[in-house]
């Protein structure tokens, strides 16, 4: 069997255990120990027939990660993580709204108390920041949990 058919097997396996970006793939089958050429020709075939998608990826990570109460930028991040091409994650994201639910579960799980003080919420901000959500969404979250207080600045 040539290298073009192993490689092109290994993909089949390598996707037949989760969904991969074409980069992912490209790079899995290179550490493999396959040439870059048996690589390509294993991409290209089942980008070909339909094997590999990366806009239909894109949108399932988009899916999982809001799931799990990530922001924009947060999402944009593992995107490029998982080798997915910028104009595609720009694209896919362009119309992207944030679940505010679980910015509040988010709030509500780390602010137990009616008063709480500074410093926790100052926590809480940074939390929702590395998260990926924008500092105006923070902002606009804090506030409606604590009632219009000031305690973000």
């Amino acid at each position: 069997m040539d290298d073009n058919k192993k490689a092109l097997e290994y993909a089949g396996k390598a996707l037949s255990y989760r969904m991969l970006s074409e980069k992912q793939l490209f790079d899995k089958i290179i550490a493999k120990g396959f040439s870059e050429e048996s690589a390509e020709y294993a991409v290209e075939m089942f980008k070909k027939y339909g094997g590999i998608n990366d806009e239909e990826y894109c949108e399932s990570l988009i899916r999982t990660y809001k799931a799990k109460g990530y922001g924009k930028r947060r999402i944009a991040q593992k995107l490029r993580e998982s080798g997915i091409e910028r104009e595609v994650s720009d694209e896919k994201l362009e119309y992207f709204e944030p679940d505010y639910s679980k910015i509040q579960k988010y709030i509500s799980s780390k602010i137990k108390t009616e008063n709480p003080d500074r410093q926790t919420v100052k926590k809480v901000f940074d939390g929702l920041l590395r998260k990926g959500f924008s500092y105006e969404q923070v902002k606009e979250a804090l506030n409606n949990f604590l009632n219009d207080e000031e305690y973000y600045e």
